[in-house]
């Protein structure tokens, strides 16, 4: 990259590895109560596909050109998944073979078991593919829907190189889900992450003069990550 004049960063001037991250949607099938406005809708306002896939190879291309080796795609959404050409754009960014290519993806993982045999299947040419799969239980509010998840977890947990669970934990039902993060990590062998509810947690501030969660939640949250020796 000696092309280049001058970067705010030039401690990246010497790697030969680039991330790109797309949000190819801020629609989103879940409505989370602690979820930033500004992180969803239920407007279907998916990007343009010919766009994207134009810009995949453009970016291939200039990050080629400037000595870039590996390029990482990171999708968040909305809930990216749920773009129609989803799968898609994989085929369109692992088409350009002569870099390597790694992915990682934020998915409340709610597309069904044979959607995510079909992504597995379409992204196991990426040199590393990771999960962080957030659980809603607002929404996975049924033991048959937490089994549901469980079960893709696993699936998942086999086929690509992580998959990680994190969950914005309820005071009103932080029991019931630190039992289901426990059941992650101990049965499944998956890490899984509890998460404060910052928005809750500024409110019991602001109104109650409380956090909220009292200190053995806390003390429970934070000895979970210890346990996992989570990075």
């Amino acid at each position: 990259m000696s092309n280049i004049v001058y970067s705010s960063m030039p401690g990246f001037m010497a790697h030969n590895r680039a991330n790109v991250y797309i949000q190819p949607n801020r629609y989103c099938n879940y409505e989370c109560s602690y979820c930033f406005p500004d992180s969803h809708t239920k407007v279907k306002d998916f990007v343009n596909a010919e766009k994207l896939y134009k810009t995949i190879d453009d970016l291939c291309l200039q990050f080629f050109d400037r000595g870039v080796k590996v390029i990482n795609w990171g999708w968040s959404g909305g809930e990216a998944t749920f773009h129609p050409n989803f799968l898609d754009f994989q085929k369109k960014i692992l088409s350009n073979d002569y870099m390597h290519h790694t992915f990682n993806i934020t998915t409340n993982l709610s597309h069904n078991l044979t959607w995510w045999k079909k992504f597995v299947k379409v992204t196991s040419k990426y040199k590393r593919v990771s999960i962080s799969a957030s659980l809603h239980q607002e929404f996975v509010n049924t033991p048959a829907k937490v089994e549901k998840f469980k079960d893709k977890c696993k699936y998942l947990r086999d086929k690509v190189h992580i998959i990680t669970v994190n969950q914005v934990m309820d005071i009103d039902i932080f029991d019931d889900q630190f039992e289901t993060m426990k059941q992650i990590t101990e049965d499944l062998g998956v890490k899984a992450r509890p998460k404060i509810n910052s928005i809750l947690y500024k409110e019991y501030r602001k109104y109650i003069g409380k956090d909220g969660y009292d200190s053995s939640q806390m003390e429970l949250m934070n000895n979970h990550y210890k346990d996992q020796k989570l990075e």
